[in-house]
């Protein structure tokens, strides 16, 4: 587990079961969501516009909160994109050398439209700009804030090694430029080099905490804090690599 975090909680709010410390919550751990057709009922619609601890009915669940968003996000107008784009330059630029296009709906259906003005639809980018997708489409609606927590499952599963740097680098901007909080998971070594190379690059490794999951001898599993030394981490990565690489070296000699 990683978190990247903007210090504590707002000013103001306080960990008690009625006020939460964050106006936007986002779980992401399916890429193909950002192209999903489900169709909301008026039930779900309208509890999208609540909450309540008594009865959990009327709550949405993460990853259907997040589809109705994808879904009927308004974009930014052209002055509070301009506000953006100024504001969070880096990140967008870094989300631009990746997706430079924008997001339209037509009939329901979301297309991806490039700066030549083709347009393909979502379900056909590769699945790894699909995560690129969601992120760029957070971020042009706004709903991206100080008071946000992006939960990332695994972001890497999708990505190829050099595009794993590429968005290691835009959730570190997320926190850097905008102060959202950053909660993931990732069983790559890749994935965690370039995460920890970037929060030291743009200077937030002091607000960066890495734990390791380690299996207890009563099948439960504890979270250890190694946000000092991360070889317990990589020497854990690297297990399954030497195995095969052993194994495919007592072939070969044979």
């Amino acid at each position: 587990y990683v978190v990247l975090q903007d210090g504590g909680y707002p000013e103001g709010f306080r960990k008690v079961l009625d006020r939460k410390p964050y106006s936007n919550v986002f779980y992401i751990d399916d890429p193909f969501v950002v192209e999903d057709d489900y169709q909301f009922s008026k039930f779900a619609l309208s509890a999208q516009h609540k909450e309540s601890f008594i009865n959990s009915n009327i709550i949405l669940r993460h990853r259907d909160d997040l589809r109705f968003r994808l879904k009927n996000m308004q974009e930014l107008n052209v002055w509070e994109k301009v506000q953006a784009m100024a504001k969070f330059k880096q990140i967008s630029n870094r989300m631009n050398a990746v997706l430079p296009g924008t997001f339209v709906s037509e009939n329901k259906t979301k297309f991806y439209k490039g700066t030549d003005g083709a347009k393909l639809d979502i379900s056909n980018l590769a699945t790894g700009a699909k995560m690129f997708s969601i992120l760029k489409m957070l971020i042009m609606s706004g709903d991206l804030s100080e008071r946000s927590l992006l939960i990332l499952d695994e972001p890497e599963c999708h990505l190829h090694p050099d595009w794993q740097n590429k968005f290691a680098e835009m959730v570190v901007l997320l926190v850097k430029e905008i102060g959202c909080h950053v909660l993931l998971t990732t069983h790559s070594q890749n994935f965690l080099l370039a995460l920890d190379a970037m929060t030291r690059q743009y200077d937030i490794k002091n607000r960066t905490n890495f734990y390791q999951a380690i299996k207890s001898d009563n099948s439960f599993v504890n979270y250890v804090d190694v946000s000092q030394d991360l070889k317990p981490i990589y020497a854990d990565f690297v297990k399954g690599f030497s195995e095969m690489k052993n194994l495919y070296d007592n072939i070969v000699g044979m």
